[in-house]
């Protein structure tokens, strides 16, 4: 049987009060003998009952610690503390003994190990060891009077005792009970809290009024990342300036809206984070601390920007489709016109070579109108269930047939059975645009460009890379506007279309690179769900 950590204290302060009450005795009869024994006898037995004890008190603390405060133990120690006051009075004067105050002391420890049961015992069998004391003195007592007046005055001493004891014990149980509930109930409750605070998530920051940390959640290091774990104690300047700034002002009874900031990680990346201010205060209104809510919306920023291209996608999209429309007329008049000319001999030979060029920049033009409205108005078509190996083998071999393709190593890692709700011909569209553009990026020599496709969750994902120069970083933000090119005879159309139509797709792309290190272009699509 365990025993709890109060008994296990009482019971030593017990054993120790055993033992020093001893050692007492023993210096007492060195200093004191002619008033303690009578005989040298006696003396021997003092120290023989001495040693007895320190044994006895020895065998019962080791005992106590390999199996605790079992009920075996208790009828022992309590029987064992019986007979030892007993001997000792016995040994130094009988009902005449000076120690017969170890009698209550022996009864208030049962209480306090035992409770009322074995405080009952000790009582009973004090009084009984005493009686028998007083008994065989009265014998030989040339005072009866003063036997039996001692013998009263203890027993009544010895159940007083016990009375006050038992009512003493069960109020300390009580309190024990109540403590040990009240303990039980705050634990809980602070469970209950940290398990709240780390279930949140938000960011969660406390500090004092001087500004140090009292308390961090679980989304707090998984925001802040290693700079705040090690940070109880420690002021909030030193571990997030940008936190303690926020704090300064409410500290000043400032009103703080919800404010915005970037954070950079310990892994160098740029976080956005959206934080809250509040003071922390009792039921009188005293403040007693302050603390931070902040909450990663990096994403969120990110949609929102995304959103943001979008609609700047669509807006200039719907401005080019009107200027196309606009312009493919007056094309399909200057072209008919220069034909005309050329066939009918009109235009005196030295002006042929000028209709020649008018017609061949009236063609690219035109080229460029039918981008133009591809980007603004994308022709609607149906959705097909189409295979991703068979559409992206057919359209690398068309592209292998164009003029420059030649000597560019192409390597295919399409896994087989992958399918996607598109029309063909514009998945075969946003490939071909896509592989040109990679194109253009690729060293004179060793040029190489990699087509992988894997199914994640219940997403295709196609990712086009190349060896190329890459993107510088300034050019990132802009690659998929249109009319962006980095190239002086680029239209600035061809990632800005293959954009358009994966996102009409529901589709999503984005961009990976480095600068001289190529790029790696990600297209994520939903699975097709097959009929």
């Amino acid at each position: 049987m365990a025993s709890s950590t109060p008994k296990k204290h009482v019971f030593y302060f017990i054993s120790g009060g055993r033992i020093a009450i001893f050692i007492l005795l023993l210096a007492a009869n060195l200093v004191f003998p002619e008033n303690l024994i009578y005989s040298s006898g006696q003396g021997t037995a003092l120290y023989a009952l001495a040693g007895t004890a320190f044994i006895l008190t020895g065998s019962c603390i080791l005992w106590f610690r390999k199996q605790g405060l079992s009920p075996v133990l208790l009828w022992t120690q309590t029987i064992l503390d019986i007979l030892l006051v007993s001997a000792t009075v016995y040994i130094t004067g009988e009902c005449k003994s000076p120690f017969t105050f170890l009698y209550p002391v022996s009864i208030i420890s049962a209480c306090l190990l035992g409770g009322r049961f074995f405080g009952t015992i000790s009582a009973l069998a004090s009084t009984l060891s005493f009686a028998l004391l007083c008994w065989r003195s009265i014998g030989y007592s040339s005072d009866l009077q003063e036997a039996l007046f001692s013998f009263f005055v203890n027993m009544a001493a010895f159940n007083l005792i016990a009375l006050l004891t038992f009512s003493l014990s069960e109020r300390v149980r009580t309190t024990e009970e109540e403590l040990s509930r009240a303990s039980a109930d705050l634990k809980r409750m602070q469970e209950i809290q940290q398990h709240l605070a780390n279930s949140m998530r938000s960011g969660l920051i406390t500090v004092d009024q001087k500004g140090r940390v009292l308390f961090f959640n679980v989304s707090a290091m998984e925001i802040l990342g290693p700079t705040i774990e090690k940070g109880y104690g420690k002021n909030l300047a030193e571990l997030w300036p940008a936190g303690a700034n926020l704090l300064e002002a409410l500290m000043l009874d400032q009103e703080m809206d919800r404010q915005e900031i970037t954070y950079v990680d310990g892994d160098g990346q740029d976080k956005f984070l959206g934080i809250s201010t509040f003071s922390i205060r009792d039921e009188g209104g005293r403040r007693l601390g302050y603390g931070l809510i902040f909450q990663d919306i990096t994403e969120i920023k990110l949609k929102e920007k995304k959103l943001q291209r979008m609609d700047k996608l669509a807006a200039l999209g719907e401005m080019a489709a009107g200027l196309a429309h606009e312009i493919r007329n007056p094309l399909a008049s200057i072209s008919g016109a220069t034909q005309f000319l050329e066939e009918t001999g009109l235009v005196l030979p030295e002006g042929t070579k000028l209709l020649r060029i008018i017609s061949r920049e009236t063609k690219r033009l035109n080229q460029l109108t039918h981008a133009f409205l591809l980007y603004g108005r994308p022709e609607r078509k149906e959705k097909q269930i189409v295979d991703v190996y068979n559409e992206i083998s057919a359209t690398m071999n068309l592209f292998r047939q164009r003029r420059g393709a030649h000597g560019i190593f192409m390597d295919i890692q399409v896994e087989k059975g992958l399918k996607l709700a598109i029309d063909p011909d514009q998945f075969r569209q946003i490939m071909l645009n896509l592989l040109m553009n990679a194109v253009q990026a690729l060293p004179d020599n060793g040029g190489k460009i990699e087509v992988k496709s894997k199914k994640q969750g219940d997403q295709v994902i196609i990712r086009v890379s190349d060896n190329g120069q890459g993107v510088r970083t300034e050019d990132i933000p802009r690659i998929f506007d249109p009319f962006f090119t980095t190239r002086p005879d680029g239209t600035g159309l061809g990632l800005s279309i293959v954009h358009r139509l994966v996102s009409d797709y529901g589709g999503s792309i984005s961009l990976d690179t480095s600068e001289g290190s190529g790029a790696c272009f990600s297209l994520i699509f939903p699975c097709a769900v097959e009929q």
